[in-house]
């Protein structure tokens, strides 16, 4: 699924339920999804090696925002 990169320039600030919203959010997409990307480790189609790119940049920008969570063994074998 293609997503539109908004202009940094017209966005609006978010308010502090709207980003604790965001990272919510984010965070339970992240742990949902990383036993998929472990179960995916090996496999070194085109598909699963963008799947894994994309988790570990959303991994990245939560760590970034303060939420640690644990990066999936999968990640590593990448």
């Amino acid at each position: 699924m293609a997503v539109d990169t908004p202009n940094p320039h017209v966005l609006q600030p978010l308010t502090e339920s709207e980003l604790n919203a965001l990272l919510e959010g984010a965070t339970w997409y992240a742990k949902y999804h990383a036993h998929i990307i472990n179960e995916q480790a090996d496999d070194r189609s085109s598909a699963a090696t963008s799947q894994r790119q994309r988790y570990r940049d959303l991994h990245s920008a939560l760590w970034k925002l303060g939420v640690k969570i644990r990066r999936p063994a999968g990640l590593d074998a990448a």
